[in-house]
């Protein structure tokens, strides 16, 4: 595989005689540094992490310019395209890649054209496939639970289950998958940004079951969250992970 190698230029070090005894010194030449290239381009992000990873592009051309490849290795130890398990998200406003997957080793592939090449740039990692850091646990003495959930989003994921008609086996796949994402966002993976907490929310639900058969209960998830985020009870990261961890208690996970 191609790698886009970029170095540095290095200065070379001037050597300036030194003066002979009793004779007048010789002026010291001008020194110029030599030009040094840009910045080199690179993939920057953890080359081990339990489940998810996020991979930023530096110094590259603009992000609808990247194209981003995922691979894993085979029975054979060659890298392969990843498909199956593996869910991958590209942002475009911070030229970030994030994965994940099954335990195991992967190889991400930033390839572009800067218009004297094709630069491929590489990353090689572990997803070891440790259990994601949930929601901070309650303090003492914490409220007795509320049957509807403390955010009433148990109630309107139970409302929106009960009116699928078609794929409601997949509720358990639906509730992991809940929570799975409570664990993402707890984790600090979307910050406090709502929009991509619930871009990431929509690919997960996605990646779980089928969208059509289940664009009832969506949408009632989706209209609760929108009036708590408007009412501001939807400011931080412990508050969006604790709401989708009552909207898997709806699905009975």
């Amino acid at each position: 595989m191609r790698r886009g190698l970029y170095r540095g230029a290095i200065l070379a070090a001037l050597l300036v005689p030194a003066a002979l005894v009793g004779a007048e010194p010789a002026p010291a030449p001008s020194l110029k540094a030599a030009p040094v290239d840009a910045a080199a381009p690179v993939l920057v992000g953890e080359k081990s992490a339990p489940w998810l990873i996020e991979l930023k592009a530096k110094n590259t051309p603009p992000a609808k310019s990247l194209r981003w490849e995922i691979h894993t290795k085979n029975r054979d130890g060659d890298y392969v395209r990843a498909v199956g398990k593996v869910q991958t998200r590209v942002i475009l406003t911070e030229k970030a890649f994030l994965f994940s997957g099954p335990a195991g080793d992967y190889l991400v592939v930033c390839s572009y054209d800067d218009g004297k090449q094709f630069v491929e740039l590489e990353w090689a990692g572990t997803l070891t496939g440790g259990v994601a850091p949930g929601p901070t646990p309650p303090g003492p003495n914490p409220p007795a639970p509320q049957p509807d959930g403390k955010l009433g989003l148990v109630k309107a994921s139970r409302d929106g289950f009960a009116k699928v008609a078609a794929g409601r086996e997949k509720a358990p796949e639906l509730a992991k998958a809940q929570r799975a994402h409570a664990s993402a966002v707890a984790a600090g993976a979307f910050g406090n940004d709502a929009p991509r907490i619930l871009a990431g929310w929509r690919d997960s639900n996605k990646a779980a079951v089928d969208a059509t058969q289940w664009a009832e209960w969506g949408r009632a998830v989706s209209s609760k969250l929108a009036e708590l985020h408007a009412a501001g009870k939807l400011t931080t990261a412990a508050d969006w992970a604790a709401a989708f961890e009552e909207v898997a208690q709806g699905l009975g996970g």
